[in-house]
């Protein structure tokens, strides 16, 4: 008994250690030290490898993740631009956050330790909302206040981003980061809402969603919007009564969007970047980057020109093309562009089938993940985003470690999503 509390203790703080990574690390490396959060996470690694000392044994529940965990690194190796440019750092998070998801499918995780994990997301979502309104209500106190708690060089170009073009990047250094986070929270409620029928969850996902339209982040709202449809299509049986459940739940989401935007006047903002002007580059100079990745790939004889070789071309001015299919080809070529689509295509199958017999809450949020990660690559870059990843890593460690063990997490049906 004593060795059990010790590891689920262990696989808490491991957890802790993780998020912290995830969600701080910008602050941890300022005021603690360079590259303290890779140590952070360096030292959550051990500490799920010291469980396994401590019950002398590895349990391994499922050997899929760690081959889609090592499918998913191979292609990191092809001419890895951060090892030639000495930036060790940054391939050491890749590295580590994969060796932690597979360590963590060999850890005997329980329920609990999964609502942790979930609690510590949704908490670090709820203080950056909370933040991102009060840049809203007294953009004053923001700038002067929560702006000099990032790192010093980027002071100036948030200041501008904020005061020019309206960007609230809350708690985050860049408001693609900090609407990231909102989802992060947004999924973390859901959870909560449907296993719990929880209360406080469904108005935190309702303040979620209201932070998201003043944030003004078009991709990730409507990408999220898109996710949450396909999965919802994909949890249920299409058939007259789910499609008419969807109408009515679009109908009531429209008036509330309606009702919203005529009280709280600045979620306008989001409507305004979908509505662009015709004289207004839709693509926020993504186009031009698209014809200089491949314009370095055809220079390069039409090889791959190395993982992560456009940022290190551009001086890491931009660290991706803001489309990882097309930077994942012209950097690792089809062999690699291969390898990492079609094992996540594979975790998403896996998702899908995992998501239909369980039909289940974590079933469903792990799903909606998938997919949005997968339809987010098509303009951001999620697989070259270190907080974007280390939660890909992480949910779908969780989903084939409980694919074999289902038994032990007794999930409760979704009744209001039930087939039948």
């Amino acid at each position: 008994m004593k060795k059990i509390k010790i590891c689920d203790f262990n696989i808490n703080l491991s957890l802790l250690l993780f998020v912290l990574v995830c969600c701080v690390r910008y602050y941890v490396d300022k005021y603690i030290g360079t590259n303290v959060s890779l140590i952070l996470l360096f030292f959550a690694n051990l500490l799920l490898i010291f469980n396994f000392a401590i019950r002398k044994k590895i349990i391994i529940s499922n050997k899929k993740y760690f081959w889609v965990g090592l499918l998913l690194f191979i292609p990191s190796l092809y001419n890895n631009a951060y090892l030639s440019d000495h930036i060790f750092a940054n391939f050491f998070y890749y590295m580590l956050c994969i060796s932690y998801a597979i360590f963590f499918t060999f850890s005997n995780v329980n329920k609990k330790n999964i609502e942790f994990v979930l609690k510590l997301f949704c908490i670090f979502s709820v203080m950056t909302g909370i933040v991102t309104w009060i840049s809203l209500i007294n953009p004053t106190l923001y700038i002067k206040n929560i702006i000099p708690l990032m790192p010093n060089n980027i002071h100036e170009e948030m200041i501008i981003n904020f005061t020019k073009f309206n960007n609230r990047m809350g708690l985050t250094s860049h408001y693609s980061r900090n609407a990231f986070y909102i989802i992060l929270g947004i999924l973390s409620s859901l959870y909560y809402s449907l296993e719990k029928k929880s209360k406080t969850a469904n108005w935190l996902i309702l303040f979620f969603l209201i932070t998201m339209l003043i944030i003004g982040k078009r991709g990730h709202f409507i990408f999220l919007i898109i996710s949450l449809i396909i999965s919802y299509f994909i949890f249920n049986k299409v058939k007259l009564k789910t499609i008419v459940k969807f109408v009515g739940i679009v109908i009531v989401s429209i008036i509330a969007l309606f009702i919203i935007t005529k009280i709280i006047p600045e979620t306008n903002f989001i409507v305004e970047r979908l509505i662009n002007d015709e004289s207004i580059d839709v693509s926020n100079g993504r186009f031009d980057m698209y014809s200089d990745i491949i314009e370095m790939y055809k220079n390069n004889g039409y090889k791959g020109i190395g993982w992560c070789g456009y940022a290190s071309r551009t001086n890491y001015t931009h660290p991706g093309v803001h489309n990882d299919y097309i930077q994942l080809f012209c950097e690792v070529g089809l062999i690699g562009f291969s390898i990492v689509v079609l094992t996540n295509i594979y975790v998403l199958y896996y998702a899908i089938r995992y998501c239909r017999n369980k039909k289940n809450a974590i079933s469903f949020v792990i799903l909606v993940y998938n997919v949005f990660f997968l339809i987010y690559s098509t303009t951001g870059l999620p697989h070259y985003d270190v907080e974007a990843y280390m939660y890909y890593f992480l949910i779908n460690s969780i989903l084939f470690y409980i694919g074999k063990t289902e038994l032990n997490f007794n999930y409760i049906q979704i009744d209001r999503f039930k087939k039948e």
